[in-house]
């Protein structure tokens, strides 16, 4: 993940084209981290509705994933 915060700080739309093709490589078969991912790309967009709906999907498949519960908060309250 160290990566791909660096991925994700140079070019938000270019991490997301990138998680899509790790999607489909199936590379990470976890979920919720997708989703929590996507989510973190939306928001440095500044695509506010798509990361918290990418965000409320990781805390559907994962109740408890750690810091789906704190980018929802700071979501809903910017």
């Amino acid at each position: 993940w160290a990566f791909w915060d660096s991925f994700l700080a140079a070019d938000p739309d270019k991490a997301l084209r990138f998680l899509t093709v790790l999607r489909t490589e199936r590379s990470l078969l976890r979920e919720d981290l997708w989703h929590l991912a996507e989510a973190e790309a939306h928001r440095r967009r500044g695509r506010r509705a798509l990361a918290l709906r990418a965000c409320r999907e990781a805390q559907r498949r994962n109740p408890v994933l750690l810091g789906a519960d704190r980018l929802a908060m700071e979501l809903q309250t910017h």
